[in-house]
């Protein structure tokens, strides 16, 4: 093919692979793009929530995403022989746990995990696996309050959560909903509450939500931006190299006459 003053003859194999590549990468910038709108918009509706009023939570299954980052209030009882020990949680650039207890829901069969606050690790009193000091759940019925989040999101999920140790309390390096439901032979909401009454009096829990709430899942959409001008740099760098290997200026002398 002559282009102007320039011949574009591309082999076959190199073509087609080249092509399938740029299909490939302008795609997942693509995806990227959707992921950071999904996650701009999902932080403008966890903001939205928290200006509605205290919502009674009765156990139906709601939609988590109008849920999330929403006070609300519970009644029924902890199951306090339960309570484990979530490993690798971050606070203001030092290590701890998030102690959680599943609560029973009065008037329904469900249960929902209560994140009950954060605790930190002391390096020097006890190795890392050794279980926190922590305050016993209440045992008896309750009213509590908190605000509706996702998950705790904790590093890769390999093996059991709980590493096959039996007794209660535990240690568990992720949080898995089948996982307790199978083990517990209960009902989960598919979200957690993060617990702000009745108050810590000892302070011995750290409930600082402001910073401890996920504001997504997962990958911030700052990032997917970043993602998205790789794919997109990698197309263009990709589709720049295809043209300057095979694309030559033409030869004009061919086809003169002598």
């Amino acid at each position: 093919m002559i282009i102007g003053k320039y011949q574009f003859k591309p082999t076959l194999i190199p073509f087609i692979v080249t092509v399938l590549l740029l299909v490939l990468f302008v795609k997942l910038g693509f995806w990227q793009i959707g992921r950071a709108d999904y996650k701009f918009k999902l932080i403008a509706d966890r903001d939205n929530n928290t200006k509605l009023p205290l919502m009674l939570l009765n156990g139906s299954t709601l939609d988590k995403r109008k849920l999330l980052s929403r006070k609300v209030e519970i009644k029924g009882a902890f199951l306090a022989d339960q309570q484990a020990s979530l490993a690798n949680i971050n606070y203001k650039n030092r290590l701890g746990y998030f102690i959680i207890t599943p609560f029973k829901i009065d008037n329904s069969k469900k249960h929902i995990l209560v994140v009950q606050g954060w605790v930190p690790w002391d390096q020097k009193k006890a190795p890392f696996h050794d279980l926190p000091n922590i305050p016993e759940a209440h045992k008896g019925p309750l009213k509590i309050s908190g605000i509706i989040d996702t998950l705790p999101a904790v590093g890769r999920k390999l093996g059991e959560p709980d590493q096959g140790f039996n007794a209660w309390p535990k240690m568990i390096i992720y949080v898995d909903l089948k996982w307790y439901e199978k083990k517990l032979g209960i009902e989960l909401l598919p979200y957690v509450v993060k617990q702000i009454s009745p108050e810590n009096k000892d302070k011995t829990l750290i409930r600082d939500w402001n910073v401890l709430i996920n504001k997504y899942e997962g990958m911030s959409p700052e990032k997917h931006q970043g993602y998205v001008f790789q794919w997109f740099a990698m197309a263009l760098v990709l589709l720049g190299v295809f043209l300057g290997v095979n694309l030559k200026r033409a030869d004009t002398s061919l086809g003169k006459k002598s």
